[in-house]
């Protein structure tokens, strides 16, 4: 097992946990697309990509903002703690899809996941099967987790000027570990499928 992954497997329990989107990811003004990187203003991108159809195991829940850190934290322990019973690896990095078409931070819908490099079993509440490819808006979110809230303020800018509408849930991809950087270097990929309008 690579020292990375190995990390993986311990990171969740008892780290800052990612937070989650905001309320205002499906509406609200247009936040400023723009961010500093080394001092420097930069326009943030934000484009249609085609997304790979991933297997993963997940681990589906309810929660609200006041438990999600615990509830992040037991997820991907146990997902991990899974794979490392069954002998696999991650197959990528680690994400989580939100669901419904409005955000309550009192009660919401989740999904921990972990890509595998196989169609694997699930077990009990840990759940395996496939996440659907397709094109997806995408974009790049350096910063704290708490932060993020504007994102998808731009996000939806984007998605009604360029005449798409949401076909399925929001990601965020955690690209590296808040156990192992300052919460001002976390990078988070933020992406959703879409259709024409």
């Amino acid at each position: 097992m690579s020292p990375r992954w190995g990390n993986m497997y311990h990171m969740w329990p008892g780290t800052a946990a990612p937070a989650p989107l905001c309320a205002s990811r499906r509406g609200g003004s247009r936040a400023i697309a723009a961010f500093k990187l080394k001092g420097v203003l930069m326009e943030r991108k934000i484009e249609l990509q085609e997304q790979p159809a991933l297997n993963v195991v997940g681990k589906r829940f309810r929660t609200s903002m006041d438990r999600i850190q615990g509830d992040i934290g037991a997820g991907y322990g146990a997902l991990f703690g899974y794979l490392g019973e069954m002998g696999e690896q991650p197959g990528g990095m680690p994400f989580a899809l939100y669901f419904g078409p409005e955000f309550n931070p009192e009660d919401f819908e989740m999904e921990l996941c972990v890509p595998v490099n196989r169609p694997l079993e699930g077990r009990g509440d840990i759940i395996a099967h496939e996440v659907p490819g397709g094109p997806a808006v995408v974009t790049m979110y350096k910063g704290p987790y708490s932060g993020i809230e504007p994102v998808y303020a731009e996000i939806d800018a984007w998605v009604k000027e360029n005449g798409y509408e949401y076909a399925g849930p929001f990601r965020e991809v955690y690209l590296n570990d808040p156990g192992q950087v300052p919460a001002e270097e976390l990078l988070t990929e933020i992406s959703v499928p879409v259709s024409r309008a």
